[in-house]
């Protein structure tokens, strides 16, 4: 239960500091991986707004895309 709670402290810690500093990267980077999916496709969104031109951002978005596309195709051949 420890361990829950304090993934939440620190989930609430990278958001918190992304309203601070909206152009990191690397707490772009945290935050979206400590998300659910569909938060992490959300913040993926909010991320590319802040920071479009950099290639952390956009290859972190072109992996989530490509992990869907494999979860859809699995459902598909199943």
């Amino acid at each position: 239960m420890n361990l829950i709670r304090e993934m939440y402290w620190v989930n609430d810690c990278c958001v918190l500091a992304l309203e601070n500093v909206p152009n990191s990267v690397a707490l772009w980077k945290s935050a979206v991986e400590l998300e659910e999916e569909e938060d992490a496709r959300i913040m993926l969104s909010r991320a590319v707004e802040c920071c479009p031109t950099n290639v952390e951002v956009m290859c972190l978005c072109v992996v989530y895309i490509m992990s869907r596309c494999h979860v859809c195709v699995s459902c598909a051949l199943c």
